[in-house]
């Protein structure tokens, strides 16, 4: 294992050195996500910094008095909706996963997961006799909000391999595991409230699509 450290500051360097104010917002959007002005910055595909975008170097959030009362006003709440999406994701992924080829994480029994941003179920395409793209095809033809999910791989980032920015370049090894989940991961949304007609909905388009799957086109 390699460790490396990061020259300090070299982004927020470069945005002071910008010599325009669109240059200085195409850093930011690229490097941070910052959204610019509507007058200042449109497509900046061109851009130097547009190899950068998604590292999430240069991040800068500070919390302000508002968004701290309700975050606070919101964690008396917090294990109450927790429970609630906890509780809507095993009613359907104990289904789910009993089709040919859908799998999720497994866990091990001391752990309980939370979720964040989706449900990702993993399709093993030998197993289930068809292609993660012709699944979410059929899915989303029956109404079910399912995607190809792709998460966009931090240790690829161009900024990994260019020693401008570092002390010690870093030495990342192959992370196969990542790949194969881009290949085989399945996002279905998080249910927030209770919604049982439509967990019932998702598991009926799912078993249907797994029914009639040698009939899918490629």
């Amino acid at each position: 294992m390699s460790v490396s450290f990061c020259v300090p500051l070299a982004l927020p360097v470069l945005n002071r050195l910008s010599t325009s104010r669109n240059e200085h917002w195409q850093s930011q959007w690229h490097t941070k996500r910052v959204s610019p002005p509507r007058d200042s910055f449109t497509a900046a595909e061109g851009s130097a910094y547009s190899k950068y975008f998604g590292t999430g170097l240069g991040l800068k959030l500070r919390m302000h008095p508002i968004a701290a009362t309700l975050a606070r006003l919101q964690l008396d709440s917090l294990s109450q909706r927790t429970e609630t999406v906890h509780m809507q994701v095993r009613q359907l992924n104990d289904r789910l996963t009993q089709l040919s080829g859908l799998y999720e994480q497994t866990l091990r029994p001391d752990v309980k997961r939370d979720y964040y941003a989706g449900n990702l179920l993993f399709l093993d395409e030998s197993a289930a006799g068809m292609s993660r793209q012709a699944a979410v095809r059929a899915l989303q033809a029956e109404g079910v909000r399912a995607s190809a999910h792709v998460y966009r791989l931090q240790h690829k980032c161009t900024v990994y391999t260019e020693q401008r920015w570092w002390h010690h370049l870093p030495q990342i090894p192959e992370l196969p595991g990542t790949e194969q989940a881009n290949r085989t991961a399945i996002s279905l949304p998080l249910f927030r409230v209770e919604a049982p007609e439509l967990v019932d909905q998702y598991i009926r388009a799912f078993e249907k699509v797994w029914a009639r799957r040698q009939e899918l086109p490629g």
